[in-house]
């Protein structure tokens, strides 16, 4: 839900001037592991601050609480002439230790923003954008990755990048039939990757959770 000031004219003219400066975010990061881009908090923060300042707009962020194995991430939009905006997001961990509250507090950042300002993460060229629209699969050069093991790749980095790719992934389903092609395409991956059986368990268990939490929030809607 949104919380505002009595009043948010101006904050209003610049959010749509900076919608007009910018189209959307760049995929601008790759995960060789998984085949796949995204746009990080870095390059949200970059591609959209030129255009913030231009329209007298700063922009806070802040974790909160961890509730219910979830941390609450607050964007405040503030306008020069003191209106502001504001807004917070529950982020399920993934983990709960530090690791998983900062990879849940930079996912619930980047999206919050975006989201907050209307911007679409898009893609670096068209082909990459051409390969989703026919459903054609991206060619990969070189053999695909053989981990030896899920305790040398969290080693190195590999599966907190898995982990971040999913919630990119998941942020994009907004029913459990966009979920199951989701989770298709991941055994896909999983298969051509040869990803280690702890990795499939810890998967199956993210996906059965987002599972619950869609079939949860369709259920709220429908008693509305």
């Amino acid at each position: 839900m949104i919380e505002t000031s009595q009043q948010i004219v101006a904050l209003t003219a610049g959010i749509i001037k900076v919608q007009g400066a910018i189209s959307g975010v760049h995929k601008n990061a790759k995960n060789p592991h998984f085949r796949s881009s995204y746009a990080t908090l870095e390059n949200v923060i970059d591609t959209a601050r030129p255009a913030l300042q231009e329209a007298g707009i700063a922009f806070v962020q802040a974790p909160g609480l961890v509730i219910d194995g979830s941390v609450e991430v607050t964007t405040m939009l503030v306008h020069s002439s003191g209106e502001w905006m504001k807004a917070t997001l529950h982020v399920p961990l993934g983990k709960r230790d530090p690791q998983g509250v900062g990879s849940a507090i930079t996912y619930g950042c980047r999206y919050s923003l975006m989201a907050m300002l209307g911007l679409p993460p898009t893609d670096d060229d068209g082909e990459a954008a051409m390969e989703r629209q026919t459903g054609t699969p991206n060619t990969v050069t070189g053999p695909a990755i053989k981990p030896a093991s899920s305790a040398s790749l969290k080693r190195d980095g590999a599966w907190e990048r898995l982990e971040i790719e999913l919630r990119n992934d998941f942020a994009d389903c907004h029913s459990i039939v966009a979920l199951a092609k989701l989770r298709a395409d991941y055994r896909v991956k999983a298969k051509d990757n040869g990803w280690p059986a702890a990795w499939l368990g810890a998967l199956k268990n993210e996906f059965d959770l987002q599972e619950d939490a869609l079939l949860k929030a369709e259920t709220l809607q429908a008693g509305e």
